[in-house]
């Protein structure tokens, strides 16, 4: 493999580039120790290297995970002891079901309260919880254009609650709700367990139907949240 010092990427980058041409893969050193590899992509594939390095430092992470584990005595955690840091970990974020309502107000209505549960998601204060239904349903009404959201940021929002929320197949059922379409809300809260259902709408999840979950508005869920001045 052809070895090049990083300064050259400086003083002579016409022949380093010249070189990846060629050769196709080079290796950037230091003062004599390798410290990068580049390789050269083409613009219309390039996507399918970068996924294969990624697997690549992704699969050398965890065998020195493996590693590390072995030399620590971790493997001999039993699976009690596991399942008891997932409880903790579990036990410090709430685990919440919104509304497409508060979706949408924290999406147009940057200082309000549901803009304020839109950011504990995103920064992994608190845990979402949805079914394909409810995604779908946000997805749906983000992209609508007669709301203004711009395209590309509506898809990242999307693409990111896609990635982040935690999704469930819902085992419980309801009927007979106010307004048929909120039913999916109730039934991934109840079947997940979630610690609250956030809603503007109230008045659709009748407490008979709700059967112990905690129903509340966007702003009764801030004001609650410890350490909060609402």
């Amino acid at each position: 493999m052809h070895l090049i010092p990083s300064r050259d990427l400086r003083v002579r980058p016409a022949e380093v580039w010249k070189a990846l041409k060629q050769r196709k893969e080079i290796v950037v050193t230091n003062n004599g120790t390798p410290i990068a590899v580049m390789t050269a992509v083409d613009a219309e594939t390039f996507e399918e290297p970068c996924e294969t390095l990624k697997r690549a430092v992704a699969l050398r992470a965890l065998e020195a995970i493996h590693r590390e584990a072995v030399a620590a005595g971790a493997t001999r955690l039993t699976d009690r002891a596991i399942a008891r840091e997932i409880k903790a970990v579990r036990g410090t974020q709430m685990r919440i079901v919104l509304d497409t309502n508060v979706v949408v107000a924290g999406l147009l209505r940057p200082y309000n309260a549901p803009a304020m549960i839109l950011r504990l998601v995103i920064t992994g204060g608190i845990i979402l919880v949805a079914d394909d239904r409810i995604l779908l349903e946000y997805e749906e009404v983000i992209r609508r254009q007669q709301l203004g959201i711009n395209p590309e940021a509506a898809r990242e929002v999307c693409d990111f609650i896609r990635d982040h929320a935690e999704i469930i197949v819902p085992h419980v059922f309801v009927k007979n709700m106010p307004d048929a379409d909120d039913a999916m809300f109730l039934e991934v809260a109840l079947s997940a367990k979630a610690d609250y259902l956030v809603t503007d709408n109230m008045r659709h999840f009748p407490a008979r139907l709700c059967r112990g979950v905690a129903l509340t508005s966007p702003s009764e869920f801030i004001g609650a949240l410890p350490g909060s001045n609402c």
